[in-house]
C-alpha cells in the first residue's frame, strides 16, 4: 500500500486509529459540533490552518461588534497581555483592521 492510501485509510472517520485533538465548534442554533483531528496532519497544513483560523475569528469579531473595529479594541484592552496571548491579540485585531479598511472600500 502506498503512502497516500495509508494517510487516506488513517483518515477515514471508520479508522481504529485513535485522533489526539479535538475542536468543538458552535454551530447555527448554538448547537456544537466535534471535529477530531491527528496532530501530525495539523502540523502538515499548519500554516494555511493557521491562517484560516485566524481569518475566522477576526470576521467573528467584527460581525460580534457590528464591524466596530474601536468596540473591538475596547474588548481587547480588557484583556491582560501576555506573552502567550500578545501575538495572537495582534494578529486578530490586525485582521480585522484589514476585513474593516476592505468593507469600507
Amino acid at each position: 500500500m502506498d503512502l497516500q492510501s495509508r494517510i487516506s485509510k488513517c483518515l477515514d472517520p471508520t479508522s481504529s486509529l485513535p485522533t489526539d485533538v479535538r475542536f468543538l465548534v458552535k454551530v447555527e442554533g448554538g448547537n456544537t459540533k466535534e471535529i477530531k483531528a491527528h496532530k501530525l496532519i495539523l502540523a502538515i497544513v499548519h500554516q494555511s490552518l493557521s491562517e484560516a483560523l485566524y481569518d475566522a475569528v477576526a470576521s467573528f469579531l467584527m460581525k460580534r461588534f457590528n464591524n466596530m473595529l474601536d468596540t473591538a479594541i475596547d474588548f481587547f484592552a480588557e484583556t491582560e497581555a501576555t506573552e502567550l496571548n500578545g501575538l495572537v491579540l495582534i494578529k486578530i485585531m490586525a485582521r480585522m483592521k484589514s476585513k474593516d479598511h476592505i468593507r469600507s472600500l
